[in-house]
């Protein structure tokens, strides 16, 4: 993972048939609902070891981010990322604020905690790495 990283944390939609050429044969649009910046995370932080990376031939996922007009389908350091299930990443958040007293681990697990008692249906988080 990149060395600065931003939860991106949505909706993931239903999966169309892509027909452009170099692309996979499914499509699915990451809808963002909000992004914590967690600047940068320690080595031995939780959070950087969930499994992230998008490593399915069957489907890709894209999304709208940095002001871009264009489709992003990758992190800065060009990994393909997949939605990680909410709790999943709340469970890393929960490991790493209590070994590290770092205020955006906080912020980011609050935010989480309050989206996953929502009950809205797919809610996921990119890691992107930047």
């Amino acid at each position: 993972m990149g060395y600065e990283t931003t939860l991106l944390i949505g909706k993931t939609s239903a999966s169309t048939l892509c027909h452009t050429p170099g692309f996979h044969s499914k499509v699915s649009f990451f809808s963002i609902y909000a992004t914590i910046d967690l600047y940068r995370c320690g080595s031995d932080s939780h959070i950087l070891k969930v499994d992230r990376i998008n490593i399915s031939e069957d489907t890709v996922y894209y999304w709208y981010y940095d002001g871009l007009d264009a489709p992003k389908y990758e992190d800065r350091y060009g990994d393909k990322l997949k939605p990680v299930p909410i709790s999943v990443v709340i469970n890393a958040l929960r490991k790493d604020v209590k070994q590290d007293d770092y205020g955006r681990y906080k912020w980011a697990l609050a935010l989480l905690r309050s989206m996953e008692r929502d009950k809205e249906d797919n809610i996921g988080v990119l890691l992107y790495g930047h």
